[in-house]
């Protein structure tokens, strides 16, 4: 006997959602890295040059340590990274809930719903997982990595702190 096809469709919702989610999450720890990456030495070279003209150091050190720390932050405003990091854990926290929402309807509510009522329930995480994909900016190098983690049993994110041992 063949499953039912709306439970295959759902499945292949939860599936979906479990690699768009770790995609994102690993897009956000790249944009988190990012974001100290250029953030941490522009505050260092605009304090050096800071310093460079308070010590009455040399003019030279104090421009091109201006010019560093102008061109990263220059760097950090075009790319935005903090807000990327920001709207990609967003976007996999949505597609977390939407992978709950599917698996609850498959293995909870589905056998006690009428065929209409699953119908409409299914429409409804189509509708949800479309309205998610219209916002989602995929990246195959992310994508590989999610894979990666996936399959290895790593479900975590990797911008999350640690847990200490005393709680």
């Amino acid at each position: 006997m063949s499953q039912d096809p709306l439970i295959t469709e759902v499945t292949t919702i939860e599936t979906d959602c479990l690699f768009t989610s770790q995609t994102n999450f690993v897009q956000a720890t790249y944009y988190d890295s990012l974001n100290f990456a250029l953030g941490i030495p522009a505050t260092v070279a605009a304090a050096a040059a800071a310093t460079s003209i308070i010590a009455d150091w040399s003019t030279v050190a104090a421009g091109i340590f201006a010019l560093v720390a102008a061109l990263l932050a220059a760097v950090q405003t075009f790319i935005a990274p903090e807000r990327r990091a920001t709207e990609h854990k967003q976007q996999g926290v949505a597609y977390r809930q939407l992978e709950a929402d599917a698996r609850v309807f498959r293995t909870i509510d589905y056998e006690r719903m009428e065929e209409r009522a699953r119908r409409m329930e299914l429409d409804e995480l189509l509708r949800r997982r479309a309205e998610l994909n219209a916002r989602n900016r995929p990246n195959e190098r992310a994508f590989k990595k999610a894979q990666r983690k996936i399959a290895s049993g790593d479900l975590s994110y990797d911008a999350e702190p640690p847990h200490s041992p005393g709680r």
